[in-house]
């Protein structure tokens, strides 16, 4: 192997919330004397919806819809006309970049995608390039406590009536609030009155997504995402009252609800409940909206631990660790410091395209600004999206596989817990 490219991040979770800075380091490490037209680093924020409507043997048709949020690019090395030689040796430039203010948050599926990503590319006099993309999670904040309808208590009931004078069953939902953050249990409290002849098999309680996509012909699309379950059997006789007060599914780590500043993807929530009759009646089907944010209501906090819980992350063999004290660090106009090796070459060397581990700074949580007295979140990749895997670059190599990760908190009462699935 020629040599490598790779973009490490300051931020070891590769996480940010809008107006905050990213920055970071391009490392070139080549084995031979490379001659460029400069070494350039691009950030963009956009969002892409791709929905099928027509699919035959031969072909697929596709409406598809795409907003931009942002985009700029700055030379750290050349201005991509002159050329740039680069001794043998690692070569390391610094950059940042500051996110607007009023942008999406990240969102990885395969009909539609929020991608926030930065871009190195390696300019070649040929025309040609030498890039590698690195995505990071962006994370735009739902505050729970400016939503009037997130406090409000429910109360729903549906009621069956069967033929035959076969009776009734009722059934009742109540909710203390409809406003939850990811990492919190749903406390769940149903009455169910079996004013009839028949059994109750089973109720199940479930979490679901509802993610609407649109285009930029007018066409929609809706898909439904089970993200937690419970099931409770054999729960009540003819004839007998229950009430079924249960802590769960726990709210996995998933962008928070509407998916604010992002027109073409809106994301919606909901508390499905089914009670199921035995012999051959239709089951009852009871729904609820609720709210995920991502500041829990202050009134709450307490409900959360103070010790910031450990993020759960997925560890790629491929990755490349640069320790902090080995870079040498260099400003984007300063000319870099390289090793010197007796190799030289005027054709450009194969490389090797990933991105390093990020050793540096946590990210900072904002909202602290407004409610010191907040327990810190978490910070967790989504299990719930499609990653960005196998998906080449301009010159086709393949990058390593990343999931967006959104704000988590921790229940205080148990240690940071997987979603119920």
């Amino acid at each position: 192997m020629a040599g490598n490219i790779r973009i490490a991040l300051d931020n070891r979770q590769a996480l940010y919330f809008p107006d905050q800075t990213v920055s970071g380091k391009v490392i070139v490490d080549n084995h031979e004397l490379l001659v460029t037209r400069g070494i350039s680093i691009k950030f963009s924020g956009e969002s892409q919806t791709k929905l099928q409507t027509s699919r035959q043997s031969s072909t697929e048709e596709f409406d598809c819809g795409r907003e931009e949020y942002y985009v700029e690019r700055n030379f750290l090395l050349g201005n991509g006309n002159d050329n740039e030689p680069l001794k043998p040796g690692e070569h390391v430039y610094r950059f940042s970049f500051r996110l607007p203010l009023n942008i999406p948050s990240s969102y990885e599926t395969v009909t539609g995608q929020v991608r926030h990503q930065c871009k190195a590319k390696v300019h070649l006099p040929c025309g040609s390039h030498i890039a590698v993309v690195r995505p990071f999670s962006v994370n735009s904040l739902y505050d729970l406590n400016l939503d009037e309808d997130a406090k409000l208590p429910v109360e729903k009931k549906i009621k069956k009536t069967f033929t035959f004078s076969f009776g009734s069953i009722s059934l009742t939902l109540l909710l203390a609030r409809i406003g939850f953050v990811p990492g919190e249990k749903l406390n769940i409290h149903l009455e169910v009155n079996n004013d009839s002849r028949k059994s109750i098999k089973c109720i199940k309680l479930k979490l679901i997504k509802d993610a609407i996509y649109h285009a930029s012909s007018g066409a929609t699309k809706s898909y439904t995402m089970t993200l937690g379950k419970m099931m409770k059997e054999d729960i009540t006789a003819p004839g007998v009252q229950v009430i079924w007060t249960e802590t769960g599914p726990v709210i996995p780590a998933v962008p928070p609800s509407y998916l604010q500043y992002c027109n073409i993807i809106d994301m919606r929530y909901r508390i499905q409940i089914i009670l199921s009759p035995k012999g051959f009646s239709r089951s009852i089907k009871l729904e609820q909206p609720i709210i995920i944010g991502s500041i829990p209501l202050r009134e709450h906090f307490s409900l959360y631990s103070m010790i910031q819980g450990i993020r759960e992350t997925t560890t790629h063999d491929d990755h490349t660790f640069t320790p902090e004290e080995t870079v040498p660090v260099l400003s984007a106009s300063a000319r870099p410091v390289t090793s010197s090796s007796n190799s030289n070459s005027d054709n450009p060397p194969v490389y090797n395209h990933s991105w390093s581990i990020d050793v540096g700074e946590a990210p900072i949580f904002p909202a602290f600004n407004d409610y010191p007295e907040m327990p810190p979140p978490s910070y967790t990749e989504s299990q719930h999206s499609t990653h960005i895997n196998n998906a080449a670059n301009s010159n086709g190599t393949p990058q390593n596989p990343f999931n967006p990760s959104y704000v988590v908190f921790n229940p205080s009462d148990s240690r940071p817990s997987a979603p119920c699935v």
